[in-house]
Formats: C-alpha cells, sequence, structure tokens
C-alpha cells in the first residue's frame, strides 16, 4: 500500500491527475492506515464527499460460486469462492468521517465560510486532534481569519511542539501580522528538527522575506530548497511567483504561477496568473483566465472578485465589476479585494463619502484593521482631510509596523504637507 500512495503522488507530479485518482480509490478500498491522507488527495483531485464514502465504506467479501457447485465453506471452515465488494454499514463508520470530508470539499470548492462552520462543528468533538486543527488553520488562513489562525497552530504546537505539517502556512500568518520574533523562532525550531521537511526552508524563505524584502534573490534560492524536497509543493511556485512579480520578472512569475496551477488547480494559482498578465498589460487575457477561474468557482468570493478587478479596467465593464464585488461581500463580509474592489469604483466616480461608509462600517468586523485603515487614509488623503488621513495612518502603522503600502502612503502624504507649507510661507 504505501507504494502506491507514492505511485499516486508521482502521478500527480507528472499531471496524470486521472491515474492518481485511480490509484488512491484502490488505496482507499483496503481501509489502511493511509485512509486519512488517500481522503485529502482524492478530494483535492475532485472527488465528492459520497464517492469517498462510498470507497471508503466498500470491503472484500468472499462468497461460494454456486453456478459451479463449490461449497460454501473449506474443510476448515473458512469461506470460499469469488472475491466481490460489499459496502458496510453506515453506522459503523467514525461519525467525524462523512462531515470532515464534506469540510475539505467546501475547502476545495474555495467556500471558506462554509467549511469553517463544519470543522468547528468537529472541533469541538475531537478538540485534540491535529489533522483536524490543521484543517482548521488552513481554512481560517485561506479566508483571511489570520488572528483565529494563528490561535489554532499555537493550540496545535502546544499538544505536539515537534508537528510540522503546514507550518509554513502559520509563518505566512506571522509575517502578515507582523509578529516578526514570532516567525523566526518558528523558523528556526524547524530547521533544527526538520530541515528534510519543505515546510521549514519555506519558512525561512517567509523569515527572509520579512526581514530582508530586497534580497529576493535569496528569497527564491530558499523557496527553491523547498522545491527540490517537493515538486508538488504548489503553494512554493505561488510564493516565487509573487517574489519575483514584485521584482518586475513578470514572465519568470507567470511561469511559475502556470506551473503552481498545472499541480493544484485553485483561486490563489489562478489570481496569481491574472496579476502576472495585468502586469504585463494583457487585460483580455487576463480577463479570460479570471472567467474560466469564476466558472469553477463561482461561489467563491475570491474568484468573484478577481474577475471583478479586470472588469473594472474597461469602462463598459464597471457595472459588472460592481456586481461581482457586492456578491462577494454577499458570500463573505469580509473579502478584502472585494472591498477594495468596490471603494476604488466608487473613488474613481468622487463619491468619497459613499467609500468612507463603507470602509468605516468594516472596521466594526474587526477584520483586515490596518488594511482598511490604510485605505480610509488614502481616501481621506484624496478629499483633503489631511489631519483625518495622518490619523488613519498612523492606526494602521500602529497594527502593522511593517505595513509597505501604508509606510509610502504616510511619507507621500507628509511631503504633500511639507508642499503647501512651503507655498503657504512663499
Amino acid at each position: 500500500v504505501p507504494h502506491l500512495v507514492m505511485l499516486g503522488g508521482v502521478y500527480e507530479t507528472l499531471g496524470l491527475a486521472k491515474l492518481a485518482a485511480a490509484v488512491y480509490r484502490g488505496v482507499l478500498s483496503e481501509r489502511c492506515n493511509f485512509v486519512f491522507d488517500v481522503m485529502v488527495r482524492l478530494i483535492n483531485l475532485g472527488e465528492t464527499p459520497a464517492e469517498v464514502m462510498r470507497l471508503y465504506r466498500r470491503e472484500s467479501i468472499r462468497e461460494p460460486d454456486i453456478r459451479r457447485g463449490e461449497p460454501q465453506e473449506n474443510q476448515d471452515g473458512t469461506r470460499r469462492g469469488t472475491l466481490r465488494r460489499a459496502l458496510v454499514p453506515a453506522y459503523s463508520l467514525p461519525q467525524w468521517l462523512y462531515p470532515f470530508t464534506e469540510g475539505l470539499h467546501l475547502m476545495k470548492k474555495h467556500r471558506f465560510s462554509n467549511g469553517a462552520a463544519v470543522f468547528q462543528k468537529l472541533e469541538t468533538l475531537y478538540g485534540d486532534n491535529l489533522p483536524l486543527l490543521e484543517y482548521v488553520a488552513v481554512n481560517d488562513v485561506y479566508s483571511d481569519n489570520l488572528a483565529s489562525a494563528r490561535k489554532t497552530f499555537q493550540r496545535i504546537l502546544r499538544l505536539d511542539p515537534d508537528y510540522i505539517s503546514s507550518m509554513d502556512t502559520y509563518g505566512s500568518v506571522l509575517k502578515k501580522l507582523s509578529l516578526i520574533p514570532e516567525l523566526r523562532q518558528l523558523s528556526r525550531r524547524l530547521m533544527r528538527t526538520a530541515s528534510h521537511r519543505r515546510e521549514s526552508w519555506s519558512t525561512a524563505s517567509i523569515l527572509h522575506a520579512a526581514v530582508q524584502p530586497k534580497q529576493y534573490q535569496a528569497v527564491v534560492a530558499l523557496v527553491d530548497k523547498a522545491l527540490s524536497l517537493d515538486p508538488t509543493y504548489w503553494f512554493g511556485y505561488v510564493q516565487k511567483g509573487w517574489v519575483l512579480l514584485r521584482q518586475g520578472m513578470n514572465v519568470e512569475a507567470l511561469g511559475c504561477f502556470r506551473r503552481a496551477l498545472q499541480i493544484s488547480d485553485n483561486v490563489f494559482a489562478y489570481t496569481g496568473v491574472v496579476r502576472a498578465k495585468l502586469a504585463r498589460n494583457e487585460n483580455a487575457a487576463a480577463t479570460d483566465v479570471a472567467n474560466a477561474c469564476f466558472k469553477k468557482y463561482s461561489l467563491s468570493p475570491i474568484a468573484l472578485a478577481l474577475l471583478g478587478n479586470c472588469l473594472s479596467r474597461f469602462p463598459e465593464g464597471h457595472e459588472k465589476a460592481a456586481i461581482l464585488y457586492r456578491n462577494a461581500l454577499k458570500l463573505d463580509k469580509h473579502s478584502i479585494d472585494a472591498i477594495a474592489g468596490i471603494t476604488e469604483l466608487l473613488v474613481v466616480e468622487e463619491k468619497f463619502d459613499e467609500v468612507v461608509e463603507i470602509l468605516e462600517k468594516h472596521l466594526e468586523y474587526g477584520r483586515h484593521m490596518d488594511l482598511l485603515h490604510t485605505r480610509l487614509a488614502e481616501v481621506y488623503h484624496l478629499s483633503n482631510h489631511q489631519a483625518k488621513a495622518l490619523e488613519h495612518y498612523n492606526a494602521a502603522l500602529s497594527i502593522n509596523p511593517n505595513l509597505e503600502v501604508a509606510k509610502e502612503g504616510l511619507e507621500v502624504l507628509l511631503k504633500d504637507a511639507d508642499e503647501e507649507d512651503t507655498m503657504d510661507n512663499g
């Protein structure tokens, strides 16, 4: 069985999803120790929870071939005959199994809010199950609930200080929250205990990007080391793509995002492809990719906002973009991409009061506080309310001192203020 799991992994690496799924189906029906891992892989390959459970419920039963007149038992009392598959009664299965596969399926469909509800119910029943807690945390990361994700990762490490899986995702959370000392501690622990794992090198790259953002070549080298340990690591290609994109290496970044999409069909890889094409002014091509993403993940706020971002680049697409942003916010009121998109459209129309109303409303929800304060500061700056702009830039930087967009905005604000004072004195 271990060799079959490895074979399935090889097929996935080569992009042969159907062959990989066929191998995993066979492994799952054996009900071995690899069940948990294989279930995750099948769901990621597009199997439904119902089909995964049907495969798991199958067991081998040997029956006599009555047509050939075979006896029902051998001399030693064991059954004989042909081998067939039968379904184990559903009530004999672990109660957590179906909800778990349903949660995985919702994650695969990028319906993270729905997935969070499923995982939270399981967490109340099986709160010490480490793989379950890992998926709770990762789902929170994907839905941008970073504070909750951090608490769950900390809980995992309290239960098992040597837990490795998804710790690079935890590292990305700490970077976004500007908790650099905590990120440095995590990276050192991983390198000390598991230098043979991709998570260790990926976390090291995240730390290096946080403390030395201009040394992009060193960051890329660390990501490449992680990819050499696991060529199926789609998140690593996305990481590398964003680093290259920030350096203006759009072609190379596009190649990384495409490779990530080839390994794992998800909205984060699609987002990278779209952003790389937009950076190359390929607006029509970017819109086609975003539309393909929307068709696959029509209930994902990220997919809706991504298509809205593309359509908003065309004057005739503003109305459709606004509809997409509003629909995204109906699915997830915390969608920062949708908030940014709808406010940008209103800024273009100089409807500053509406923008302020929207942003202040979302500040009450307690998510993305640094980004919302920064956006409010930008709007107040544009509408010549410099004192309020300064207040919100300072609020953003008090929450996240490393937020580059807030630093740059504050610098421009202070420069404009100095120029106005010079003109007044002159």
